[in-house]
């Protein structure tokens, strides 16, 4: 069974989603396949007292963690949700990113030429771009054969008035 994992990497805080993908969904229609969610959460306070919140259907637990390295705190995550995991792959994971520039107007497979582009957009959002490319960063190094996909603010916000 394979997972999709969503980030929204800020610079205090790390939201995540896991979504299932079941063999159901996985033979159907991917354009009307739905994700089952399995999980929702954060971790706030990333760089002060941080703590983990994961909501499981109606029930929410929360846990005080350790102060971590941000770089860090994608590993503690994960650890609290390896009995979810329980074995299976992350198949993709999905990237909030702020700003994709002009030329992006939907999502995207996160390339390094791509990743190298999005670098030089950081001083138009020098708050939150940092912090979405170091969550992709992140998630390559812990699931390098998952697809990396970005959804950017700007593509978003493209046609609006």
């Amino acid at each position: 069974m394979s997972n999709i994992l969503t980030l929204n990497a800020g610079s205090s805080s790390l939201k995540f989603g896991l979504y299932r993908l079941n063999s159901a969904t996985m033979a159907a229609d991917t354009a009307q396949a739905e994700p089952v969610m399995v999980l929702h959460g954060q971790v706030d306070g990333i760089n002060t007292k941080p703590r983990l919140i994961i909501h499981r259907g109606t029930d929410r637990t929360e846990t005080s963690l350790s102060k971590t390295a941000p770089e860090d705190t994608l590993s503690c995550v994960l650890d609290a949700l390896s009995d979810d995991l329980n074995g299976a792959d992350i198949a993709a994971v999905g990237h909030r990113i702020v700003h994709g520039g002009a030329d992006i107007d939907g999502p995207m497979r996160l390339t390094p030429e791509l990743m190298s582009k999005l670098k030089t957009y950081i001083p138009l959002a020098p708050l939150h771009q940092p912090a979405n490319l170091a969550g992709v960063e992140m998630a390559q190094k812990i699931f390098p054969n998952a697809a990396q996909v970005g959804c950017f603010d700007t593509a978003f916000h493209r046609n609006h008035p």
